[in-house]
């Protein structure tokens, strides 16, 4: 099987340091994990070059530098758009993942229904997105966006993931972009038409909310079969999802490091110091299985010692 990850980030400690703990959380799987390429698409730098501590730890990962040094770059748009381009178009199975994320247990389930389907796949968003000029109403939003920019009514299909009291299906395939995975060929169509719609997008919700929102109006703008996935293939460390979702808990693929109230997602693998400090907390639900997940991986030492020249 032949898998790709393509993640997005800075030149900074802290997204590097992300990226090459998924590199070791790959080959802690083995097999067509170990073997598995992984890309880094890289924006914010001002030269092209990995700082020489982090070099050792990126032997395995190809990284793109996605402007020219010191470039502008608004929005970080231009290492996300990288990542499309660096799509193999010889992979069975992509796979655009964010920065804090880590993969915990093997996805092939996911990989057969990809393949089969030809589907491009995600979990569904936990929330409604922030819009200032919104109706307070999800299908009415959502129903204003189909029909100006799409110029078709719209059927929701599913529910806000997080949401409560879940008020029944008032979303189109509108995913949390932490893991969309699909075909390169599908995800090289989604890429070509999600920019030429991104602009009008923006326009109505902001620079932050357009890439996602632009996301589910291009899925269904071009028909393109969507597979909503289990919240243990995006599973947050949100003690919300632990009460909801018990049975994914117990077995997250995917887990989504995003919230920060305990520790930072940017500090944790940058540091030996901050490393340590994670793994002595005392952590519950999904915070105590990354905890653990970390811990199998690393046997409990920093990974990324720096290198004295």
């Amino acid at each position: 099987m032949k898998l790709e990850f393509l993640i997005c980030g800075s030149l900074n400690d802290s997204f590097l340091s992300q990226i090459a703990f998924f590199r070791k959380c790959l080959d802690f799987l083995g097999g067509d994990y170990q073997q598995a390429r992984l890309v880094a698409s890289l924006g914010d730098h001002q030269t092209n070059e990995l700082p020489s501590e982090w070099a050792p730890y990126f032997d395995r990962i190809e990284v793109c530098f996605a402007h020219e040094p010191g470039a502008p770059n608004p929005y970080h748009e231009a290492q996300h758009e990288r990542r499309f381009e660096l799509i193999d178009d010889s992979a069975d199975v992509s796979v655009l993942v964010d920065a804090d994320v880590a993969i915990l247990a093997p996805m092939d389930e996911l990989i057969g229904q990809v393949m089969t389907t030809q589907a491009v796949a995600g979990v569904i968003a936990h929330y409604h997105f922030p819009w200032d000029a919104g109706s307070g109403d999800a299908v009415k939003d959502w129903s204003y966006f189909y029909r100006r920019l799409l110029g078709r009514s719209f059927t929701p299909e599913y529910s806000y993931t997080l949401k409560r009291p879940q008020t029944g299906a008032e979303a189109p395939f509108y995913i949390n972009y932490g893991v969309f995975a699909g075909s390169p060929k599908q995800l090289r169509a989604f890429d070509t038409r999600e920019r030429s719609l991104r602009p009008l997008v923006r326009a109505e919700v902001g620079d932050v909310w357009c890439y996602q929102v632009g996301l589910a109006l291009t899925c269904s703008s071009l028909d393109l079969p969507t597979l909503a996935l289990p919240m243990r293939y995006n599973f947050p460390n949100d003690p919300l999802a632990d009460q909801l979702y018990p049975d994914d808990l117990e077995q997250i693929v995917f887990m989504h490091y995003l919230r920060t109230k305990l520790f930072s997602r940017s500090e944790i693998f940058a540091s030996a110091e901050a490393f340590d400090a994670f793994l002595s907390m005392q952590l519950e639900g999904s915070n105590e299985r990354f905890q653990a997940h970390v811990r199998a991986v690393t046997n409990g030492k920093y990974p990324f010692p720096r290198v004295s020249n």
